[in-house]
């Protein structure tokens, strides 16, 4: 997930882990992140 999805996942107690700078067709270079638990109870 992009940055921007990252701080809002994130302020809902996803778990997220860094994944690095990917170049995004259309987009340029951007932080990336991988998506590896929801929230608690979930």
């Amino acid at each position: 997930v992009t940055a921007d999805l990252y701080q809002l996942l994130n302020s809902y107690s996803y778990t997220l882990e860094y994944r690095g700078v990917v170049t995004v067709k259309g987009k340029g270079e951007m932080m990336t992140y991988f998506l590896t638990a929801g929230p608690p109870g979930s």
